[in-house]
């Protein structure tokens, strides 16, 4: 079985399960006992479930998948929690640092060429000391969140825009942002994405889009009269 099949085969391997639920455990860092006080069961019947002694019911599962924060049948499937659960590397953490502020910066900067603004304008805008602005645009110091915002609108540059989408960070923010934006869909809608049927449904709605409004008009007057057309020929027929 694979994660991705969204389902959970039988018969399942008990020690699989048993592996799945300890590591779902461990990776969210919490306790065997803060665990099993959220469930209001002895510590010892969690204890089992993970050595694969005994195996939870449904209910069970259902809230320890809940608890940790994983899908029910991903407990079943333990090898896709380093797709789960991000572990961060401290080495790349460090280079991806360096690299985002030196991105940052050298954004600011071209923005600040655009502008033909002179630093002083751009302090007095800013409201931030004019060494500061110096540093900030050099990439010579990191630049706090709020004086970024500052910087930015004195340059009419959208901070969002600075915002990362292409790192290993920056498209686990999308991710994050696209879940978020999934929840708050309509339920009719959601099920629509979540039926596999649908999907080309929607690469022709993005198709759509792409076309320029005047000739969307065209495709629709076509299509009134193709509909035209075959009412004509089913009359016939009858």
């Amino acid at each position: 079985m694979t994660y991705s099949e969204n389902k959970i085969s039988l018969p399942f391997s008990t020690d699989i399960l048993a592996e799945g639920l300890r590591k779902a455990r461990e990776y969210r860092g919490i306790s065997l006992k803060d665990c099993c006080s959220l469930l209001g069961i002895p510590t010892n019947k969690l204890l089992n479930y993970e050595k694969g002694k005994f195996i939870p019911s449904l209910a069970e599962l259902e809230t320890l998948s809940y608890i940790y924060s994983v899908p029910l049948v991903a407990l079943f499937s333990p090898e896709v929690y380093p797709d789960l659960f991000k572990v961060p590397n401290t080495e790349q953490l460090k280079q991806l640092l360096q690299i985002r502020q030196h991105i940052i910066s050298t954004s600011l900067q071209i923005a600040f060429e655009k502008s033909d603004k002179s630093l002083k304008e751009i302090s007095k805008a800013s409201g931030i000391t004019l060494s500061k602005v110096k540093r900030y645009l050099g990439g010579e110091s990191d630049i706090p969140f709020d004086d970024l915002q500052r910087l930015s609108n004195s340059l009419d540059l959208d901070p969002i825009s600075l915002m990362d989408s292409e790192s290993p960070i920056g498209l686990w923010q999308e991710l994050q942002k696209n879940k978020i934006a999934y929840t708050q869909l309509p339920v009719n809608a959601r099920d629509f994405l979540n039926n596999k049927d649908n999907w080309p449904y929607m690469d022709m709605i993005e198709k759509i889009k792409l076309i320029e409004p005047g000739e969307l008009e065209l495709l629709a007057e076509s299509l009134r009269q193709l509909a035209g057309l075959a009412r004509t020929d089913q009359e016939i027929r009858n």
